[in-house]
């Protein structure tokens, strides 16, 4: 018998309907046991004097019953926030609740379905930028980052640059030592890229052997340095089966300018210089001048 009252209030507590009776319950009640209640403490028995202890009683129930409701509800308007919030600003979706009836449960797994989601939709737009071989940005995400940072340049008048290369004669080691070991050699110059940049700059892979790098704030000169240092270390790479000096590569440098008008002409006046580096025998940087490509 002594844990009937226990279970009772866990009952209630975890039974929405339980507890919308009860307040509905003591609620319409209010009134009587006001009546009850001043009749047995000798209060007056005057029209009037019920009348006013009735209005009284009836006010007080119908606020305690608005505010017990308002209470219960409580979760459903957090989740109702929280998602909002997570339509807008992309916030997590987290709900203290502890009631452990109905709309506590549905708060709950509402607030752990959005988790979800929101992890899923995270692993998804990843992928989505990522090449899976190199794990470096794809050309989709290049294309769009590039786009906004060719954009923030204009705004803010840095110098931003953009590098283009490829692995030198890349057909040439598929076709020798198979594409499992050109593979490899994909992964260990994404590797050294990834090495070699700094915090801000954006690399990846935009076709089967060629790579791009976006360097933001930064001018011809300084470019260049970080160009050259890819090239060296990109020489230096050791892979088996492949002899030391087989993994070379030829970068295009180009810097941002006015005639720009979007990120796909920078791309294809590196391209230019790209092509140069090639022409003159590979294995080196090639920056065409501005006035070169001004056409573009």
């Amino acid at each position: 018998m002594a844990e009937w009252p226990h279970m009772t209030a866990r009952a209630i507590r975890s039974s929405l309907i339980t507890k919308i009776f009860v307040i509905c319950f003591i609620s319409i009640h209010v009134p009587l046991l006001a009546v009850v209640a001043h009749v047995l403490g000798g209060g007056a028995l005057s029209e009037a004097s019920i009348l006013l202890v009735l209005l009284i009683s009836t006010l007080a129930g119908t606020a305690g019953c608005l505010l017990s409701l308002w209470r219960i509800i409580q979760p459903l308007r957090q989740l109702n926030h929280s998602i909002a919030r997570y339509r807008q600003e992309g916030a997590p979706v987290t709900i203290a609740v502890k009631t452990k009836d109905e709309i506590g449960t549905v708060a709950q797994a509402v607030s752990a379905l959005v988790t979800e989601l929101d992890c899923s939709l995270k692993t998804l737009t990843l992928q989505a930028n990522t090449d899976p071989l190199t794990g470096l940005a794809n050309r989709r995400f290049i294309l769009a980052r590039g786009t906004e940072a060719l954009d923030e340049t204009r705004r803010s008048g840095d110098p931003m640059c953009l590098l283009l290369f490829d692995l030198d004669h890349f057909k040439g080691i598929n076709d020798a030592f198979g594409h499992e070991t050109g593979d490899k050699a994909l992964i260990a110059a994404a590797q050294t890229i990834r090495s070699n940049l700094r915090p801000n700059d954006l690399a990846g892979r935009i076709g089967g052997e060629e790579f791009c790098v976006l360097l933001p704030g930064t001018n011809l000169v300084q470019a260049q340095a970080i160009a050259e240092r890819l090239r060296t270390c990109l020489e230096n790479i050791c892979l088996e089966p492949l002899a030391p000096g087989r993994i070379t590569a030829s970068f295009g440098l180009a810097q941002s300018a006015d005639h720009f008008s979007t990120f796909q002409k920078f791309m294809a006046a590196t391209d230019m210089a790209l092509y140069r580096a090639k022409q003159h025998g590979r294995n080196r940087i090639h920056c065409e001048p501005q006035n070169a490509l001004s056409y573009l």
